[in-house]
């Protein structure tokens, strides 16, 4: 008997049928070569370019190459920067490739105390540290976050209100313009009773332009000067609220039409640790202690003044018995005549209103460059003359453009009030120190720096009355020469890294073009 077909032996069935078997060695051996050759190939090229590679230059000195990687995984957009480089090469521009390491340091913020601030604490920064940074830097830039798009929160809580004129408003680096277009912030513009006749018309079409749908223009209805006309900027606000039925405002704030908030939210923050059903005044003083001295210990405009919306309403009902009978001080400037309304109704003396005193707000009282100011570490909320001050002293000189404004804004609109203007001190040895701004600029000491000259503020602004700032800002230092001693490099542009759709950080160009030298540093955030 034959045996049984189930017991005899078959091949393999992928050897059955040689020409099979052919192609699935074929596509086994080049799978191998696919992973052998390109690692082979990367060794080879990477011996080849460090052959190649060009001498390192002088320029390439200036400021180290790091890596930032906050996660190791993180893909990077090769391709933005490619285009970077090339850009800055085929403009003689000198590229550098600066990023945050974990050990770099922030300065702590200075805190606008009379009487004494915290001391600067040198201590090294965490990951965690640098990663909630670099996160608010690239998230806020993402489509689903961006407060650059339009359709922002609605503030129903808050009017802002400037007192100024139609001439004034509509120049082209007017800072209200910029800092609320795009927004649904409730915003009122208190014109003199003698202002053009289509005042109105033409400052609420020109707020539609920029964006903002809920802008009211009020005419002063007495014949007062603009001192006047600003100090009774609440009481107008609170009336056009109740007239309105806006029974969901909660606070009245003075601006002046030169001051920037950094972040509206932010603001809002603030005013929610306050209590809004009491009777409230929350500003701050000026950075001139001479200035306090002369004026009293109210809250200053330009920094911003928030009224709750009881003691508006009491502004309101007792205006005419605030300002009869000699109680105001037809000399001063309209903050000061709403300190003696506001102290007159808390029953206190005129120039000693009882007022909340916020360090975050800034009525930067200075001449000349505030750039050293503005590189000191403090948290900026608000920033008074915005459009005035000498924000870069170069390449085209003081005063306000409406770029020059324009570049502030996004890097506030993209950072907020807490990355804006915070320090990391990205190199610190015996040959200098590079500290990045963030948002604003990177300073190349290239002189040594003591750690006690890092931690003052580098005056840069008027030099005839050092000490009057102290109490204010802490220690201040005279300032390095620029060109010699430093190298400042301002902000310049930003761009958002986009793998796939998905934003996963920001490129920060900083540059130096001054004495026919132009550098860039880019910063890279990545998450």
């Amino acid at each position: 008997m034959k045996p049984a077909l189930a017991n005899k032996w078959h091949p393999p069935r992928h050897f059955r049928h040689p020409a099979k078997t052919l192609c699935l060695l074929l596509g086994l051996a080049y799978l191998l070569y696919l992973l052998i050759v390109p690692a082979t190939d990367e060794a080879r090229n990477a011996s080849r370019a460090k052959s190649e590679a060009p001498a390192t230059t002088a320029a390439q000195h200036a400021v180290d190459q790091v890596d930032l990687r906050l996660h190791e995984k993180t893909p990077l957009d090769t391709k933005v920067i490619d285009q970077i480089c090339r850009v800055e090469q085929n403009s003689d521009d000198v590229h550098y490739k600066v990023v945050l390491k974990t050990e770099a340091v922030p300065p702590s913020a200075r805190r606008q105390l009379y009487g004494g601030f915290p001391s600067f604490q040198y201590a090294p920064t965490t990951t965690d540290t640098l990663k909630a940074a670099a996160y608010s830097a690239a998230a806020a830039l993402s489509t689903e976050n961006s407060v650059l798009a339009s359709g922002c929160t609605v503030y129903t809580n808050v009017i802002f209100g400037v007192a100024s004129s139609k001439d004034r408003l509509l120049v082209p680096h007017a800072v209200t313009s910029h800092w609320l277009g795009n927004s649904s912030t409730n915003l009122y513009v208190h014109v003199p009773a003698k202002d053009v006749p289509d005042a109105e018309a033409v400052i609420i079409d020109h707020y539609k332009n920029f964006g903002l749908a809920h802008a009211f223009v009020g005419r002063e209805s007495l014949e007062v000067d603009q001192t006047m006309q600003y100090a009774r900027l609440s009481a107008a606000m609170y009336e056009l609220t109740v007239k309105n039925d806006m029974k969901d405002v909660l606070w009245y704030v003075h601006l002046d039409d030169d001051t920037l908030l950094t972040s509206i939210t932010d603001y809002l923050r603030m005013l929610d640790t306050y209590d809004a059903s009491l009777p409230l005044y929350v500003g701050a003083h000026s950075e001139s202690i001479s200035a306090v001295a002369r004026d009293g210990r109210g809250a200053w405009g330009g920094a911003s003044i928030a009224i709750s919306r009881v003691l508006a309403r009491q502004l309101s009902e007792r205006w005419l018995e605030c300002t009869s009978e000699g109680r105001l001080d037809h000399t001063e400037f309209g903050d000061h005549k709403l300190d003696a309304c506001v102290a007159y109704i808390q029953g206190r003396t005129r120039k000693q209103p009882d007022m909340q005193l916020e360090n975050t707000l800034h009525q930067l009282d200075f001449f000349g460059s505030v750039d050293g100011v503005l590189r000191s570490g403090v948290k900026w909320l608000t920033l008074h003359h915005f459009a005035w001050v000498n924000l870069f002293p170069y390449p085209d000189g003081p005063g306000g453009t409406p770029a020059k404004v324009q570049k502030i804004v996004n890097s506030a609109r993209i950072l907020g009030s807490d990355g804006l203007f915070s320090n990391f001190v990205l190199k610190h040895d015996e040959s200098g120190a590079t500290i990045l701004t963030n948002g604003y600029a990177v300073t190349r000491y290239m002189v040594p720096m003591t750690k006690l000259e890092l931690e003052s503020v580098e005056r840069t602004y008027m030099q005839d009355k050092p000490d009057d700032f102290e109490s204010a800002l802490g220690p201040t230092r005279l300032p390095k020469a620029e060109g010699t001693e430093k190298r400042t490099y301002f902000v310049h542009q930003v761009v958002p890294r986009v793998v796939k759709g998905k934003t996963i950080g920001s490129t920060w160009t900083y540059r130096y073009d001054r004495d026919g030298i132009k550098e860039d540093i880019i910063v890279d955030w990545l998450l």
